[in-house]
């Protein structure tokens, strides 16, 4: 049922982006990754909205499966930086991120630092990240992480 409810969110998001005239100023994705410190299968979606020229803002979830024991979901919400463009981008990274484990009562938060490159192929723009997370543990420990990503914006 979340499924289903999140997916009329994101046409309903496409219909109101395509009806306001900002099909160009907003795309929406998914990735695949690996986290090298926890050996785990990382996956998601996100939206990114064009602040300027340079700078967009992006919000997503993400689901991180280390074993059948062993997993977590959460939030990020970054600043994007375009630092060159062309026919490819390469963008810089920092946000917030905010995870829950599949035992664990409390939530963690932490921080997100990385770089990246997409390339432009008209409405598809395949993209590449390298992703640094520290987490501050809501049961007051520390881990770092980190995650090497790909995947796909479609811009709407």
């Amino acid at each position: 049922m979340r499924l289903v409810l999140f997916f009329a969110m994101v046409l309903i998001d496409v219909q109101l982006a395509q009806s306001q005239g900002l099909q160009d100023r907003v795309k929406i994705g998914g990735y695949i990754g690996e986290n090298h410190m926890h050996r785990g299968l990382r996956g998601g979606v996100f939206g990114e909205f064009e602040v300027n020229e340079k700078a967009f803002l992006s919000a997503g979830a993400f689901l991180t499966v280390v074993s059948k024991q062993h997993a977590y979901r959460g939030g990020d919400l970054n600043f994007n930086y375009y630092f060159l463009k062309s026919k490819y981008d390469v963008y810089g990274l920092a946000g917030l991120n905010l995870s829950k484990g599949k035992n664990y009562r409390h939530s963690d938060v932490g921080m997100n630092m990385g770089i990246g490159t997409q390339f432009h192929l008209r409405q598809i723009e395949p993209f590449a990240e390298i992703k640094y997370i520290q987490i501050i543990g809501g049961r007051l420990f520390f881990y770092d992480n980190l995650g090497l990503s790909v995947g796909v914006k479609y811009r709407i």
